[in-house]
């Protein structure tokens, strides 16, 4: 399940009931309500959208911005997460933009 967008776009926390039982457990070792707790949430809910777009079941284009820095610990994604899913989301994000047209301002 996917952490819903806000008015602006920015993705809001997954809920700790939307958790893998691995996850929840690493979860659990964090303080309720903390700082760390919220970031967990926020970086795992974050893998689920990136998981999406390298699985091709959402354009590259509708992934939404990182999570601020405040919101982001990437020491909660394991390397391959981070190398394989993360990044490669991120590239595929970058490489659509890049291919779309330019406005230019001008009629064609």
């Amino acid at each position: 399940m996917l952490p819903p967008l806000d008015a602006q776009g920015q993705m809001t926390p997954l809920k700790p009931e939307q958790l893998t039982d691995a996850e929840g457990a690493a979860f659990k070792a964090l303080a309720a309500g903390s700082e760390e707790a919220n970031r967990y949430l926020h970086t795992r809910g974050y893998l689920r959208y990136c998981q999406r777009v390298v699985n091709g079941a959402m354009p590259a284009l509708q992934l939404p911005s990182l999570p601020a820095l405040r919101n982001w610990n990437r020491a909660y994604l394991s390397p391959s997460e981070a190398r394989d899913i993360v990044d490669t989301a991120l590239g595929m994000k970058l490489l659509a933009r890049m291919q779309q047209p330019a406005a230019t301002g001008r009629p064609a």
